[in-house]
């Protein structure tokens, strides 16, 4: 290599050059790092803002789960048994059966652990949902306290119970499983036209309830009607119901005929 001394002298100063430059760098970066920190906290509030609730239907129903076999533009009530399905709950709680090709909608609720199935003109609305117990460690006072929130908005006559258009059963004590029941099925006292089947299962730290809000066909009576069948059907088909009887048929309802035991 010609003048090795003068290559020495320039490699020296390549390598000032570079670490002049690095130092600059960084000291350069630790500048904007420094501008950049309200942009950053600007970004933390737009993500805080999009992992919020959805506040409107559509991105609601964006997070809905189909549960299948709905879609129906007009309620097909069902006379058979292969017209039901049944479905696991998320956290395997309990299983429930529902009527396929019945409902125009029918979806499950990841956030909260819900089930909402409606017909197409929202005359029969089937909820299952999930809440702590409202009395915690205490299931009777959690069952006695929807009772008695639920009990005064209905009309409880003697006529109405003769008719079948009232009917209440609560759990006296918890039972070998760990769980309260309270069941309450009447009509509003301000439009009779508007009944509510509730039936509410709750143990020390949890309660579930199956809810049904329907019009009637017939102000004389809730029994022996297609809706008075399929509310039968999601009671006897919810597995933590407390009912000791298996589904059956539209036939059997309308003769009486309980069917087979579970």
């Amino acid at each position: 290599m010609l003048f090795p001394e003068l290559q020495t002298i320039f490699d020296q100063k390549a390598r000032t050059v570079e670490t002049k430059k690095a130092k600059l760098l960084k000291e350069t970066l630790t500048e904007k790092e420094i501008e950049m920190i309200k942009p950053t906290v600007q970004e933390v509030e737009t993500v805080k803002q999009t992992t919020q609730a959805p506040t409107t239907q559509e991105e609601i129903d964006s997070e809905l789960i189909s549960l299948g076999y709905a879609d129906a533009d007009y309620a097909d009530y069902p006379t058979s048994l292969d017209r039901f399905v049944t479905v696991s709950s998320a956290d395997g709680a309990y299983t429930f059966t529902y009527p396929i090709y019945f409902f125009k909608t029918a979806y499950y609720n990841p956030k909260d652990e819900s089930y909402e199935l409606r017909t197409v003109d929202d005359d029969f609305i089937v909820t299952i949902t999930k809440e702590d117990a409202p009395v915690p460690n205490d299931p009777l006072a959690s069952c006695n306290q929807l009772y008695n929130q639920l009990m005064p908005q209905l009309d409880s006559s003697a006529s109405a119970k003769e008719n079948d258009r009232y009917y209440e059963y609560l759990y006296k004590k918890v039972s070998d499983t760990g769980y309260v029941r309270c069941i309450v099925h009447g009509f509003y006292k301000d439009n009779l036209d508007s009944g509510i089947y509730t039936c509410s299962v709750c143990n020390s730290e949890t309660m579930y309830t199956l809810t049904i809000r329907y019009i009637t066909e017939n102000q004389k009576t809730a029994s022996y009607t297609p809706k008075g069948y399929l509310i039968n059907s999601f009671y006897r088909g919810w597995s933590i119901s407390g009912c000791t009887y298996q589904l059956r048929t539209y036939k059997q309802y309308m003769v009486g005929d309980e069917g087979s035991k579970k």
